[in-house]
Parts: structure tokens; C-alpha cells; sequence
């Protein structure tokens, strides 16, 4: 087994000793995407869309700090968001195709993606990482925050607080928020209809994902990409049609994900770095030579 492996398999039997003691089971998901080792790996919602019988709950929490950098500006915004909540399944985003370095798109209904909105009274809510403590804030329907830059620190981890409430006990999860590599766009190219993007940090070990949205009405037109985590991906004019003419955001995301169990309930965080930048899609017949 790699240092990598072994550093992995003692973080997480760590984890499950320490849910153990505070009665929360630990649940390893399948990931759709190679781990390689918990820095860098990838993973994604595998929620059925089939609403099942009504009194089943789907989830109960799900919890997610990104680390973002955008194209063009002067700093990362780190940005956490926790929602509490019975009844429904989730959908992290869309998901990628089985193959590596394909990708396939879809249009779905602009919400079908957003954090719902907690419907648990579990207290207050905080993120702990090193000594430092950040409080997030219930607003708009669950907790969020824009967290200090210092905040987020790589292959980490946060612990999750919450105070207590009539729906939950006052409740930690050591370690339950892990943070990946940080990721930076360090070219974005357009010629031709199709996109060539470079990032950093790559480890040839590891897969991600590249996800490209567009919204038009009520719709959200996606494209939805499983990549080698080696540097350097081109989505071809065909992986991108489906998109409708205008800016569209492409995204390249690591992400760190862990389940977590409360009272016997599912529920999931998620440690994300991501890398932004805008596209333009050309309309049909419009042969965009622009580079950038």
C-alpha cells in the first residue's frame, strides 16, 4: 500500500473511532470516481430520482465548504453552506459519464441542483478548524457563510458543531469535512467551437470533474465531464452543443466527501476546490475562432 493509501486508511479509521464514540456510524460510499487517496479524489451524489415511499428519509443534513478561484480576480472565496432536512432526495450536480475523459450533457430545471432548505431546528450551526471556530449563519432557507481566506487550509479537515435543538442534540463530527488539493486554471483556450483548459496541481492517480452550465428561463443546460486529474482537458464542439448560445461557467472541482449517519439518518458533507471561468458558446454555424 502507497503512504498516500496508508495516510487515507488511518484518517478514516480515525474518523469511525471518533463517530463511534459519539453514536454516529461511518459509511464509506462507493465513489463513482477514483480516489487514488483522499487528496484529490472526486465523488458525486448517487440519489435515486425515484421518490420511493413518502416516510422514507432520503437525508437529514448535507454540508459543503468550497474553495473557489475565478478566472480574472485577486483572491479565492471560500463560501460554506449546511442545510438540514427530511424527505427528498439530492442531487449534488450533474453526474458524469462511467468513462474517463468523455462527457455527456443534459438540461434539467434551474433548481434541480440548489442546497434545499433546512427544515430541522438543530441549534446553531459551526465549522472548527485548527483553534479557530466560524459560526454560519441560518439565512434564505439554511446555514451559510463566507468563511476568512485563512479559513481553509488543503488536505485538512473541519469539524462540524451544532448547539442542539428540538430536532437534534447538541452534536460534533471530528473530521467530518475533508479539504482537497486546491485547483487553478492556469490556461483557458477557445478555438473552434471546442475549449482546451489547463489547471494545476494535477496527480495522474486521481479523476475529477469539469462541468460546464448555462441557464436560459427555468432551465439549467449542463455538461457534465470525468477527467484524468493530469493537467489538460479539451471539450470538443460535440460535448458542448447542447448548450445554448452565451457566457456559460466552467468549472474544474476536486472534491473530498464523507457520509455521516445522525440518529440512524443519512447525511453527507463535502470539502470542494474549484477553478471558474466564463465560455462562449457560439450559436449553430457561428465558427468562433476567439482564443484567450
Amino acid at each position: 500500500m502507497t503512504t498516500n493509501g496508508l495516510t487515507y486508511a488511518r484518517t478514516l479509521l480515525t474518523f469511525c473511532l471518533l463517530a463511534a464514540l459519539a453514536t454516529i456510524g461511518c459509511n464509506q460510499e462507493e465513489e463513482p470516481f477514483q480516489w487514488g487517496s483522499i487528496q484529490g479524489g472526486g465523488s458525486s451524489s448517487d440519489d435515486d430520482d425515484d421518490p420511493g415511499n413518502p416516510d422514507e428519509t432520503w437525508a437529514v443534513a448535507r454540508i459543503e465548504v468550497t474553495r473557489s478561484d475565478v478566472e480574472g480576480t485577486t483572491g479565492a472565496v471560500i463560501r460554506a453552506v449546511g442545510s438540514w432536512f427530511p424527505h427528498q432526495s439530492v442531487e449534488m450536480r450533474p453526474e458524469p459519464p462511467n468513462d474517463v475523459d468523455t462527457c455527456h450533457g443534459g438540461e434539467s430545471s434551474s433548481g434541480r441542483f440548489e442546497i434545499p432548505d433546512s427544515t430541522s431546528d438543530i441549534g446553531n450551526m459551526s465549522l472548527v478548524m485548527a483553534d479557530d471556530e466560524y459560526g454560519l449563519i441560518l439565512s434564505n432557507g439554511y446555514f451559510q457563510d463566507v468563511l476568512p481566506y485563512t479559513s481553509w487550509t488543503p488536505n485538512d479537515e473541519f469539524d462540524i458543531r451544532t448547539s442542539g435543538g428540538p430536532d437534534m442534540p447538541a452534536t460534533e463530527f471530528d473530521g467530518a469535512l475533508g479539504t482537497p488539493p486546491s485547483v487553478a486554471i492556469s490556461s483557458l483556450e477557445e478555438s473552434g467551437g471546442q475549449v482546451t483548459v489547463e489547471w494545476l496541481g494535477g496527480q495522474d492517480m486521481n479523476q475529477i470533474s469539469i462541468v460546464v452550465t448555462r441557464s436560459s428561463g427555468d432551465s439549467l443546460f449542463w455538461v457534465s465531464c470525468r477527467v484524468q486529474d493530469d493537467g489538460e482537458f479539451t471539450l470538443t464542439a460535440g460535448d458542448l452543443d447542447v448548450l445554448p448560445e452565451g457566457t456559460a461557467l466552467l468549472d474544474v472541482r476536486r472534491e473530498v466527501r464523507a457520509d455521516i449517519e445522525i440518529d440512524s439518518l443519512p447525511g453527507v458533507v463535502i470539502g470542494i476546490s474549484s477553478a471558474s471561468a466564463g465560455i462562449t458558446i457560439a450559436a449553430d454555424g457561428d465558427d468562433d475562432d476567439s482564443a484567450r
